[in-house]
């Protein structure tokens, strides 16, 4: 009797498990996401495609996913999770590399030059990752000046309603007045630089040159008196050099300001040489020290670097000498012509070519080979054009000057005590424009970046950082970083850092005391990073306990709500 029935419960086994081979994985609802194909059920070793909807991805950052039956159910837990596309720029742009973007991201973006944000007169701004979407269309706008008011008798040449970033615009006097100030200005982010010019009938003459110490005038006999809008020149002794304009004005009666000193820092290290010169610092303007390379490598560049405008030249280098290379020929400049006829350069030779009419080589038209490279492209480029006076920019120390400069000439740039400089050092005529103009701006540095819970910043920590630095964090093993990865300094503050939140452990023993598994059955990650749903089941012979907490578990920072079970009937082993 008791092997019959034992006979009947082993054939029935038997049934159930060769029926189960058949449609054994039923289709699941997937949040955000829906199966590819229309089976309502899928086969052991059978594969099942799922892709998720506009928004979301799987948790590899992909559109669709797989999955794969086997006899205890299916090989994963197809999730979709929401992210954000890299958005298209207007006028704007964006450094980094991402292209998705987790819920909660932030976005941080420039505006380009000569454009800014709608909302004010600011040239960055952030976008955050929402449910919907990005926060907001990262876009900047083109910047117009409108044209400034003037005094009487002065008048603009070829004058119009509105003036993009970059526009000049040019005066004259009317009757026979003295202009006073510059004979044109330019449009920038912030407004119109330098001021417009007045005009008037009477202007003073200035008194004898200001003295500039460890400096002087380029004026072989100084007079008791100069006319107004004489322009003066001063350079600098041996071993000193300004900062600022090097020319001053007679502006009606008075003086525009002097320019100032600057110095060099200690000279850099160079790799596989050493520096053979004594010199202590300071390093004044045309100090120059020397290096030397070490035995079997040559030196390529000059070997003494100077102090040019508070800046050492360039460092050379010490190259093995078996490893030197051949230059090949580079093709013939626009609006130009190679007139070399050589098929390669070895190293320390020249490459020669010259420009058709109304253009000029951007710098030599003798272009040495330096170990396989050329040290510029042979470049021809329209004559230069004079830029107008330099601006004055909001909070920075007074540039008062009407003479008109070169394309290539710089002026140094120093903000008023209590503002700090944001962006170039230095502004630079080119092609008749003013470019790499910076920002006086109020605040300070920052101290050492805020410390966040179980995570670092991946560099090395600093006492201070300059306006503008940013630093990036990093979470330990097994926590998930949420918010902003960096952080930056504004105005002596940094921007609010990101946390680290913890993962949660599916404990073996919370599992045995609550009759449950993973549902998942290849799966062995035992731990979830938060916000991840982690499903349970119950074990064999046992069943849902009444007021059970969901069996789709979510990680909440560390923690997990776990499901009951109870002992319920007796159910066959299913393969």
């Amino acid at each position: 009797m008791f092997f019959q029935l034992y006979t009947s419960i082993n054939v029935l086994i038997h049934v159930v498990c060769s029926l189960s081979i058949s449609g054994n994985c039923k289709k699941l609802y997937i949040n955000n996401g829906h199966f590819s194909e229309t089976n309502e059920s899928y086969n052991v070793n059978e594969i099942a495609q799922y892709r998720c909807i506009e928004g979301y991805t799987t948790p590899e950052g992909t559109e669709s996913g797989e999955l794969k039956c086997l006899q205890k159910g299916w090989s994963v837990q197809p999730i979709c999770i929401k992210t954000c596309k890299r958005p298209e720029f207007r006028n704007a742009r964006y450094e980094g590399n991402e292209i998705l973007f987790q819920l909660n991201s932030e976005l941080e973006y420039d505006c380009l030059d000569g454009y800014i944000r709608r909302e004010g007169r600011s040239t960055t701004d952030s976008i955050v990752c929402g449910e919907d979407g990005w926060s907001h269309i990262p876009e900047c706008h083109e910047i117009e000046c409108d044209i400034p008011d003037l005094t009487p008798n002065i008048r603009a040449i070829n004058g119009k309603d509105k003036y993009k970033v970059g526009d000049v615009l040019s005066f004259i006097c009317q009757n026979r007045q003295k202009r006073v100030g510059p004979d044109s200005i330019q449009c920038y982010h912030f407004g119109w630089s330098p001021d417009p010019p007045t005009c008037q009938e009477v202007v003073k003459p200035c008194g004898p040159l200001p003295t500039l110490a460890n400096g002087k005038s380029n004026k072989k006999t100084e007079k008791r008196a100069y006319r107004h809008g004489e322009v003066v020149e001063y350079k600098c002794d041996a071993k000193f050099i300004m900062e600022g304009s090097k020319r001053i004005e007679c502006r009606d009666g008075k003086w525009t300001p002097l320019p100032v000193e600057k110095t060099c820092g200690n000279p850099p290290e160079l790799n596989h040489g050493d520096l053979k010169s004594n010199h202590p610092p300071p390093y004044h303007h045309g100090d120059s020290v020397e290096y030397s390379c070490q035995e079997a490598f040559t030196v390529i560049g000059k070997k003494k670097v100077t102090c040019i405008q508070g800046t050492w030249t360039a460092l050379p280098q010490c190259i093995e000498i078996s490893q030197l290379k051949k230059c090949t020929v580079p093709p013939d400049p626009s609006n130009g012509k190679i007139t070399s006829t050589k098929s390669d350069y070895p190293h320390n030779s020249f490459l020669f070519f010259i420009c058709n009419a109304n253009f000029e080589a951007e710098e030599s038209t003798r272009i040495p080979c330096i170990n396989g490279k050329w040290q510029q492209l042979p470049t021809c480029l329209r004559r230069r054009k004079l830029c107008p006076p330099p601006p004055q920019i909001p909070h920075a120390q007074m540039i008062s000057t009407t003479v008109s400069y070169v394309s290539g000439e710089t002026l140094s740039v120093r903000c008023e005590d209590g503002y700090l400089l944001q962006g170039p050092e230095e502004i630079k005529c080119e092609n008749g424009v003013w470019k790499f103009v910076p920002h006086c701006v109020t605040g300070g540095k920052c101290g050492p970046p805020p410390a966040i819970d179980n995570g670092d910043i991946i560099s090395f920590p600093l006492l201070e950082y300059p306006p503008g630095a940013k630093v990036e964090y990093k979470c330990q093993n097994l926590y998930k970083l949420e918010g902003s990865k960096q952080v930056a300094c504004r105005n002596g503050k940094w921007s609010k850092p990101p946390s680290c939140l913890e993962a949660c452990t599916a404990s073996p023993e919370d599992m045995v005391r609550n009759n449950i598994e993973l549902k998942w059955s290849d799966s062995k990650k035992l731990y979830t990073e938060t916000g991840e749903v982690i499903e349970f089941t119950c074990k064999l012979g046992f069943m849902k306990a009444p007021g059970s907490p969901s069996f789709q578990a979510q990680c909440l920072q560390g923690r997990i709500i776990y499901p009951k079970c109870i002992e319920g009937k007796f159910h066959f082993p299913l393969c």
